[in-house]
């Protein structure tokens, strides 16, 4: 997910500091179907010591854009993080590139509180099951490739 104001940074950075909470508009289908473009994320400062697997964070990209990820796993080095609906994890992020911790996701229709239990069980479940979906998703290649393999078989 890849926010469309990349130039406001240090704005956001001084706001997040004095404990204010600021809203992005997001960009994008990595984090589809919990978020999606045009919703908006409500993001507060975070103590990167206190990020959890599962949280949904944004940080500064290598291009310098904004982005709106799921933490998959921390280290000393930084943050491992990944789009709900991307195959592979991001680089790892260096602790001084998160900007926040997104706390809601809103559009016309709904307001999602992105740390309720039902939503923090979910974020859970996408890391848990993601290397099922890699599985299945190779499965239905190979599964294709042979019928296809078989018809053309038929054919001749």
């Amino acid at each position: 997910m890849v926010f469309n104001d990349e130039n406001s940074y240090e704005l956001m950075s001084q706001m997040l500091d004095k404990g204010l909470s600021v809203e992005l508009r997001t960009n994008g289908v990595s984090m589809y179907p919990l978020i999606s473009t045009g919703n908006w994320l409500t993001l507060a400062k975070v103590d990167t010591a206190t990020l959890k697997r599962g949280d949904i964070i944004v940080y500064v990209g290598r291009d310098g854009k904004f982005v709106a990820h799921r933490v998959v796993s921390m280290s000393d080095a930084g943050v491992v993080c990944r789009g709900d609906y991307n195959r592979y994890d991001d680089s790892i992020v260096a602790c001084d590139k998160i900007l926040g911790r997104a706390l809601a996701c809103r559009n016309q229709r709904r307001h999602i509180d992105l740390l309720k239990k039902r939503y923090v069980i979910y974020g859970l479940m996408i890391l848990f099951l993601h290397p099922l979906s890699t599985f299945a998703v190779k499965a239905l290649m190979k599964l294709k490739n042979c019928m296809s393999a078989s018809q053309t078989t038929k054919r001749k």
